[in-house]
């Protein structure tokens, strides 16, 4: 019975690699495209796509809100209580 070939060894990138960490980007070009988006939902809809995205997005700032207070503060608060607990202060 003969042995299989090992397989090829890739060969190292010799430029920067195609995703670079803190590239903004994407980020960027996805900003615009939604503006874009939003603008063009605006227009036909004469003004009533303006205030459904309105109201997603003081829906979603609620949200962040909420995540940010209970989700960060109120963690931060329960674990100091915990280790003050624990060291029977």
């Amino acid at each position: 019975m003969s042995e299989l070939p090992s397989p090829p060894q890739r060969p190292p990138l010799d430029g920067p690699s195609p995703r670079q960490p803190g590239s903004w980007i994407s980020l960027f070009l996805a900003a615009i495209f939604f503006m874009m988006c939003a603008m063009a939902l605006t227009l036909l809809t004469l003004g009533y796509g303006g205030i459904i995205l309105a109201v997603v997005a003081a829906l979603f700032g609620i949200i962040l809100f909420h995540y940010l207070v209970w989700g960060w503060w109120l963690s931060a608060l329960i674990e100091r209580e915990d280790s003050d607990h624990e060291q029977g202060k």
